[in-house]
């Protein structure tokens, strides 16, 4: 259920809400509350001590839901022509190598908390790990706007 949960905040966020915050917040602006929304999202989900929890949280993380699409644009915006297919490609590559490593990894660190004592902060750890994925992101992404001054235009652009 929760999965389903998640399947449509991202249809409502993506098909109907997206092109409505874009108005409202820039596309670089959009990327970094999205990434800082999920920074939180994951603290939370980590520390959740109830199935509820997760449920309610799903439903705040509306920038995080918005982040990646945003991001995505900025990224084939940038491109030029030429190398736009290239640059996309190359974003879909990474994307596939996440998709095969992210379960190794969420799975060895379920893993080492499945025999933690109910209530143990540790059984967290795989939403603390994303926690610190996510704010590396966020980091990185900060950096980058911070010194790219036309990145709104390339937004606007793109709308």
């Amino acid at each position: 259920m929760s999965l389903f949960a998640v399947g449509v905040m991202s249809v409502l966020v993506q098909g109907f809400l997206l092109k409505h915050l874009i108005k409202h917040i820039s596309g670089p602006r959009l990327v970094m509350l999205g990434l800082a929304s999920s920074v939180l999202t994951n603290l939370v989900w980590g520390g959740a001590t109830a199935g509820w929890m997760m449920y309610a949280v799903i439903v705040f993380n509306v920038l995080g839901f918005a982040a990646g699409t945003v991001m995505q644009s900025l990224i084939s915006n940038a491109a030029d022509a030429r190398t736009q297919g290239q640059t996309m490609g190359a974003v879909a590559s990474l994307n596939s190598v996440m998709a095969v490593l992210a379960p190794v990894l969420g799975s060895g660190l379920m893993y080492f908390v499945s025999e933690l004592p109910r209530g143990d902060w540790r059984i967290g750890a795989p939403f603390y790990f994303c926690a610190v994925l996510q704010a590396l992101s966020l980091f990185f992404a900060w950096r980058h706007f911070s010194r790219s001054p036309d990145a709104d235009a390339t937004v606007a652009q793109a709308s």
